[in-house]
């Protein structure tokens, strides 16, 4: 992983918290929501975890979750 800008990697990091919190509240593992959703297991695995990702697929992954709103998404963050 590349260094990122000291500001942006603690954003990312939440990003990535949230993603998994609503995944899990889906009741699914990773593996099993990227199977099902046709999301790259990997891809999931970086987001969840702080990594630089595409807001496309990120935006994705928050229509499958029901996050129709990225206001509210970004609300807390």
């Amino acid at each position: 992983m590349k260094n990122l800008d000291p500001e942006i990697q603690p954003k990312l990091i939440e990003i990535g918290a949230k993603v998994r919190e609503l995944r899990k509240a889906s009741g699914m593992n990773y593996v099993a929501f990227a199977k099902k959703y046709g999301i790259n297991k990997m891809t999931l695995f970086r987001i969840e975890c702080g990594q630089e990702f595409q807001m496309g697929t990120l935006i994705k992954i928050l229509k499958i979750l029901k996050i129709d709103n990225l206001s509210t998404f970004f609300r807390d963050l």
